[in-house]
């Protein structure tokens, strides 16, 4: 699972696997991407102004960064592209993260026949966490997609002394 720049790290994480192990099974069964930074091209330091908080020429950018902005194509459809099944959840409010960020990414699993659900509604601006009625359904999805099953009741806390 993975929020916002995280949800870029945890799309990585599969098309990274098929560069170094091609063929080779996926290393998670599924992945939750919320509000993620897919596409990645606006955080360049050249386009500071045009996404929310990443830069606005405050940043100094290390090379490594860009070195890993090289493979977006992959992440984004391209040859090497890879992934679990997928649960996504975005909003139409959200003024960092846009539309155009995350659906190259929604068509690429569909091309690839990875099962995938795109919950997009409003939930809210960039931020959102676990707000706004989206966990439920992705706890079903993920126990009916990749088998996750609840982890056994808590017992009760003890009291708290007097």
């Amino acid at each position: 699972m993975g929020f916002s720049a995280g949800g870029h790290l945890v799309a990585s994480l599969g098309a990274r696997h098929e560069e170094r192990r091609p063929g080779t099974p996926q290393p998670l069964d599924g992945q939750v991407l919320v509000y993620p930074g897919i596409d990645g091209q606006s955080w360049h330091p050249d386009k500071a102004d045009e996404v929310c908080f990443f830069n606005r020429g405050a940043w100094s950018w290390p090379d490594k960064v860009l070195t890993l902005q090289a493979r977006q194509e992959a992440l984004l459809g391209g040859a090497g592209f890879a992934a679990p099944p997928t649960y996504l959840v975005t909003s139409t409010a959200d003024d960092c993260i846009p539309r155009s960020e995350t659906q190259p990414y929604v068509k690429a699993l569909a091309a690839a026949g990875i099962p995938h659900v795109h919950l997009r509604k409003d939930f809210g601006d960039h931020g959102f966490a676990l707000n706004g009625g989206w966990t439920t359904p992705c706890v079903k999805w993920l126990t009916r997609a990749v088998g996750m099953r609840a982890a056994p009741p808590l017992p009760p806390p003890p009291p708290l002394p007097h």
